[in-house]
């Protein structure tokens, strides 16, 4: 529609400049002079509206999963700090524990059925559902993977802190 508006305003500015070269009736110049002037400005108000609203479209999606995995490195450092700050500074993240392989593959499935939905569902295509599938899984293997090492470095915060207490 805006587009639309301004090829009208374009014809009508092309008649008044017509009627300007023609006549010089300063009635008739005046009243479609400001019909022009009004026809230029509401183009310019509708494709002005209408490309803001394109450009207020984020990609929710893949904002969310680069912010879940930048707070989850962040907060793996946070909670490995004291370990590597203590004299006998040992890495220890039992990724082979029967635990972490449950918890593992449980985030894994979840994480797995919320792509699955969101890019089934969406409307309009985001950058990870566009993704070939090898690479949005290791994505999801990525995000589970450090979930699952936070929630470890965490417990073994929490049993340190316990057994330090004692």
């Amino acid at each position: 529609p805006g587009f639309e508006q301004f090829k009208m305003a374009e014809k009508l500015h092309g008649n008044w400049v017509k009627l300007h070269l023609e006549e010089n009736n300063s009635d008739v110049l005046l009243g479609l002079g400001t019909k022009v002037l009004r026809q230029y400005l509401g183009a310019l108000k509708t494709l002005s509206l209408s490309l803001s609203t394109q450009v207020a479209q984020y990609d929710i999606y893949s904002m969310v999963v680069g912010t879940v995995v930048v707070l989850e490195v962040l907060t793996l450092l946070l909670l490995s700090t004291p370990q590597v700050l203590h004299r006998r500074t040992e890495l220890d993240v039992a990724l082979s524990s029967p635990v972490f392989s449950l918890l593992f593959y449980l985030i894994f499935l979840v994480l797995s059925a919320i792509h699955v939905v969101v890019c089934t569902s969406a409307e309009n295509s985001c950058y990870l559902c566009s993704l070939p599938w090898l690479a949005a899984v290791g994505v999801i293997v990525l995000v589970s993977m450090l979930l699952c090492a936070i929630m470890f470095a965490l417990a073994r915060t929490v049993l340190d802190g316990a057994l330090l207490r004692k």
